[in-house]
């Protein structure tokens, strides 16, 4: 494998989880989310567009209950990473630029949930 560059940008927000398995109808939590875009090429991508871009992204799901804005009525974090990933790899407009959206991370305290791409199973 060559080298990468990796770009990363974080942002938080604030949404409402049903999570009937573990006994809450509504749960509220905050939620850390870290993207990274990778790149065979150095100066791929400006950090303030990815920061800004990230941003925009993340506004549709802030202070907003997750099903809602998924459109799924057991949304998890799982989906929310999905999701983010789908819409940054757009909002940059990174097809044909030798980058992608290579991690998503979404973490609340004690756990976390990652997307990495090409990542392996172990």
């Amino acid at each position: 494998m060559g080298e990468a560059w990796i770009y990363c940008a974080r942002g938080i927000i604030s949404t409402a989880l049903k999570i009937e398995s573990m006994g809450y109808h509504i749960h509220g939590h905050d939620i850390n989310l870290e993207a990274c875009v990778c790149s065979t090429k150095p100066r791929a991508l400006d950090l303030v567009s990815l920061r800004k871009s990230l941003e925009e992204v993340l506004s549709k799901y802030d202070h907003k209950p997750l099903w809602e804005t998924l459109g799924l009525e057991d949304a998890v974090m799982e989906d929310l990473v999905e999701a983010v990933r789908n819409e940054l790899e757009e909002a940059l407009k990174l097809k044909g630029m030798g980058a992608h959206v290579c991690i998503i991370k979404a973490s609340v305290p004690g756990e976390s949930v990652e997307y990495r791409s090409g990542a392996r199973a172990l």
